[in-house]
């Protein structure tokens, strides 16, 4: 039987341009580029809100935004707060 050689195959290696790696880090917020989605954490352990009622914390995050699209809380106890409009985001991220 006769065995088959396969060439050796190099890997590919990725080739960009390193000059849009600095505007890709930063964010722009623009009038069409805002946070839709935000993440919203306890500042200190001592009080989680987990320990708070979610109705409670979503009165809060209503009061600082406004109506907001859609307000649910993760296993880790912080909570998803999905805005429909650039000034709510603004409003949350400043609290």
């Amino acid at each position: 039987m006769a065995s088959l050689a396969f060439p050796k195959s190099k890997k590919r290696t990725r080739t960009d341009d390193d000059s849009d790696s600095d505007t890709d880090n930063e964010l722009f917020l623009t009038k069409d580029n805002w946070p839709r989605f935000i993440v919203v954490k306890s500042a200190s352990e001592e009080r989680p809100l987990s320990k708070l009622s979610p109705f409670a914390v979503q009165k809060g995050f209503q009061a600082i935004a406004g109506t907001l699209k859609s307000t649910k809380r993760l296993r880790d106890g912080s909570f998803l707060v999905e805005c429909s409009r650039k000034t709510q985001a603004e409003n949350l991220l400043k609290t």
